[in-house]
């Protein structure tokens, strides 16, 4: 009984509340309190509708496998509605545009774009465009090469040889009408003033038959691993094999063929280095005492800055010695021929020692007279000059050896004192020598297919004992006059004519 009272005490306070609302005076106060905040907070916060700036970006759903788009799609603009404190901060990352592409098939679609917003409080009023068109293609994928492209020029006086690349061929996938457009992975690399290999990553890019980029397609891997070796400029050249001979071989024998085998080799080096390089000497080849033919596999002497094509230094050589009768030595005088006018010459050597191969029957028979050193002055001022004589020999002899092999001659200009009066000079009969002889092969010669001279010595310079004989050709002389000279003062004598020995011109 002492709970129920406070209840009841509670229930009539409760009616007299109602009794209160009830009364009109009461309510028309509460209604117009209402109105009065309502139209507070809406003159704070008043709703207003914009467009919000921008592109919004339109996600294709729903693509079916094996499908692809053709192209981007593209983005739209929504225009809002709401309060103003909504749409002040509202961005185009404060939207979400969708396009649904389910149970769509290949080709071209005009699709519906729907736009949701995550405030309750703005309204989505107008889509730009309402619609968009979505092209859909089947999806392939393709190989296709990588191509480089070598952009510049290395620095002066290098070259690139074979370009290196990994991968040289790339898959490409994407919608087919676009990948079959793709022709090559293309990249550049850049090689201006390089002097040395260059080894970089390189990144390429689905280029059409034109060079232009293919665009909405995809490449399995961009980055291509690029070596281009960058090397020195070379040349290449074909030049002789050169035997170099030593020795003289057994009496009764002579050389007189060799063969080499290569005869010719390809040489390579910088431009300078292979352009002074005529011919390629082999190693000395010693055919001292040798009786019967000499064969050897001798190394190239292969000059500084040279490289050779093939990969072996060795070559063959082979010597072959004919029988002779015998040999004959003679001390000939050196004539000086050709001087010209004004011009006093001297010789180092006034003899030389001649060394000739024939029958013993015609060897015995030769006379001084039939062998002569000669050496032409012809074109040579005054200074010393170094010459190889021409020897003459009859023609059914042949020169083995000849030493020395050159002679020095100093021109001098003839000194004619100031108070003297100038003598007439008196005509000098010039020798005119028979064209039957067939001269030691000069500097200026070429030498037989497979023989190099040695180096002349220079002045001054006791040739080696170990030198290798020269092997020059004979002909039998025609003596020519030998003048006799008188001063300017004395009355010229006539020139005394020499027998001319038999013998016909080679």
């Amino acid at each position: 009984m002492a709970r129920d009272i406070p209840l009841q005490l509670r229930l009539r306070r409760l009616r007299r509340v109602l009794l209160a609302l009830v009364n009109p005076r009461f309510g028309l106060a509460i209604l117009m309190s209402g109105i009065f905040w309502i139209g507070v907070t809406l003159d704070r916060n008043p709703t207003t509708m914009v467009t919000i700036p921008g592109n919004i970006a339109v996600d294709p759903v729903g693509v079916a496998d094996g499908l692809v788009l053709v192209s981007d799609v593209q983005p739209i603009q929504v225009s809002v509605r709401g309060p103003s404190e909504s749409l002040n901060v509202l961005t185009t990352r404060d939207f979400v545009a969708r396009v649904d592409l389910t149970g769509f098939d290949d080709g071209l679609h005009l699709l519906p774009v729907s736009v949701e917003t995550a405030d309750p409080r703005v309204e989505i009023q107008k889509v730009t465009p309402e619609e968009i068109s979505i092209q859909l293609d089947s999806r392939i994928v393709l190989a296709v090469p990588v191509r480089l492209i070598l952009r510049g020029e290395p620095a002066e006086g290098f070259r690139t040889d074979d370009v290196i690349y990994e991968p040289q061929a790339v898959e490409i996938l994407g919608a087919e009408t676009a990948v079959r457009q793709v022709s090559a992975l293309q990249a550049d690399v850049e090689l201006t003033g390089v002097n040395a290999t260059v080894s970089r990553q390189v990144s390429g890019i689905p280029v059409n038959d034109s060079g232009e980029e293919v665009q909405g397609v995809q490449a399995a891997t961009r980055l291509i691993d690029v070596v281009v070796p960058v090397n020195p400029v070379t040349v290449r050249k074909t030049v002789p094999v050169r035997a170099q001979v030593v020795g003289v071989p057994s009496a009764g024998n002579l050389a007189n063929r060799y063969d080499i085998t290569p005869s010719s080799i390809e040489i390579e080096g910088s431009p300078g280095a292979v352009e002074s390089v005529d011919q390629i000497l082999i190693e000395p080849v010693d055919i001292g005492g040798a009786t019967e033919d000499v064969s050897a596999d001798v190394n190239l002497i292969v000059p500084e800055g040279i490289t050779l094509i093939r990969g072996s230094l060795e070559v063959s050589v082979n010597i072959n010695l004919t029988a002779i009768d015998g040999t004959a030595s003679f001390v000939v005088g050196v004539m000086i021929a050709d001087v010209a006018d004004g011009l006093i010459p001297s010789v180092s050597t006034a003899s030389m020692q001649v060394v000739l191969v024939g029958s013993a029957e015609r060897l015995a028979a030769l006379e001084i007279g039939d062998i002569r050193a000669e050496v032409s002055m012809a074109g040579r001022t005054v200074g010393t000059h170094e010459v190889r004589p021409v020897i003459l020999s009859p023609v059914d002899t042949e020169l083995q050896s000849v030493a020395p092999e050159t002679v020095v001659v100093t021109l001098e200009a003839e000194i004619i004192p100031e108070d003297t009066p100038t003598p007439t000079p008196t005509p000098r009969p010039t020798a005119t020598p028979v064209p039957t002889a067939a001269p030691v092969i000069s500097d200026d010669e070429a030498a037989p297919p497979g023989v190099t001279f040695p180096p002349t010595p220079a002045p001054g310079v006791t040739p080696s004992a170990t030198a290798t004989p020269v092997l020059l050709p004979t002909r039998t002389p025609t003596p020519e006059p030998t003048p006799t000279l008188t001063p300017a003062t004395e009355p010229t004598a006539s020139p005394t004519p020499t027998p001319t020995p038999t013998g016909s011109p080679p």
